[in-house]
C-alpha cells in the first residue's frame, strides 16, 4: 500500500491534499459526509491514467479474465443479471410490459416501469434519468445542461 500512496502523492499532489484534510475522520461516523464533500472537488481522471501511466514500479499479471470495463450502462447492463424480459433491475422497482431495459434507483425509492424498450431509468440523489440506451453516450451532455 505504501507504493501506491507514495504514487498518489507524487503524481496527484492536490487530491491527496484534499483527502489528508480528513484523516482523523476515516472509520468515524463522520467519513462518509467529508467524503461527500471531498469527492466533487477531484480532478475527474482515472487512477490509470493519473498515476499508473506515470508510476515507475508497476507490475503486471497477465491474465486471460474476459475484462469489461463497467463505465457505461451499456456495459453494465450486458453484465446484470435478467429477468424473463431482458431488463436489468436493481432495487424496489416493479417492471411492467417493459424490454431490454436497465431500470436502477437507490435505496429507500419505489418505481413503477410500465411500456419502454431499450431504455435507461436511473434514480439517483433525487435526480432522474430516462432516456434510450442507444443515447447513454449523450448522458454527460445532458447532466451539464442541467
Amino acid at each position: 500500500l505504501q507504493g501506491i500512496q507514495k504514487a498518489f502523492r507524487a503524481y496527484l499532489p492536490d487530491m491527496v491534499q484534499l483527502f489528508d484534510e480528513g484523516k482523523a475522520l476515516f472509520g468515524t461516523a463522520a467519513e462518509q459526509q467529508f467524503i461527500d464533500e471531498q469527492f466533487p472537488k477531484c480532478q475527474n481522471i482515472s487512477i490509470d491514467y493519473g498515476v499508473m501511466e506515470h508510476a515507475t514500479q508497476r507490475y503486471l499479471i497477465p491474465s486471460d479474465c474476459g475484462w469489461s470495463d463497467i463505465g457505461t450502462w451499456g456495459s453494465l447492463f450486458a453484465h446484470a443479471a435478467k429477468d424473463d424480459h431482458d431488463n436489468a433491475v436493481q432495487g424496489n422497482a416493479v417492471v411492467v410490459q417493459t424490454e431490454h431495459s436497465i431500470v436502477n434507483v437507490e435505496e429507500g425509492v419505489q418505481a413503477i416501469v410500465q411500456g419502454l424498450d431499450n431504455c435507461l431509468v436511473a434514480y439517483r440523489d433525487r435526480s432522474l434519468l430516462v432516456c434510450r440506451l442507444d443515447d447513454e453516450q449523450k448522458i454527460k451532455d445532458w447532466v451539464e445542461k442541467l
